[in-house]
């Protein structure tokens, strides 16, 4: 699972790299910026982008044993494979430019990704209060 906000950021900017393969809805490039493409998805749509639902049942309860967060990849990879005593390295795939995702929004953007979100948010432990992210 990765930070919300930060899954919010990478997903537009994929999608503005890759348009023809990865937006095939027109929903980045149909939005003037990165803000226009959050106030304009995410604002009162439901189910869009939500991270838990393929961990979870019916009534909201987690169905895997661990959750993992994008933020500690590398650690928890390698403390998966020293389990199972596998000898693997993660590879990069799928990269975009690597900034940091609090320099892009406003109150309104954090606002409407936690309304949108609030399951992941739940389900993976991370914060609501923008102050938590300097916002």
């Amino acid at each position: 699972m990765r930070n919300p906000w930060a899954h919010a950021l990478s997903g537009y900017n994929f999608r503005m790299a890759n348009l023809e393969k990865h937006d095939p809805h027109g929903l980045a490039a149909k939005a003037k910026n990165f803000e226009d493409f959050i106030l304009t998805n995410y604002k009162g749509v439901a189910g869009r982008g939500i991270q838990a639902l393929p961990i979870i049942d019916q009534d909201r309860k987690v169905i895997v044993d661990s959750i993992y967060k994008y933020e500690n990849l590398t650690e928890d990879f390698s403390s998966i494979c020293k389990k199972l005593n596998i000898n693997a390295e993660l590879p990069h795939l799928n990269s975009t430019k690597n900034v940091d995702y609090k320099d892009h929004y406003t109150l309104e953007m954090f606002n409407v990704v936690r309304d949108h979100v609030r399951l992941d948010i739940e389900i993976g432990g991370y914060s609501d209060d923008p102050s938590y992210y300097g916002i």
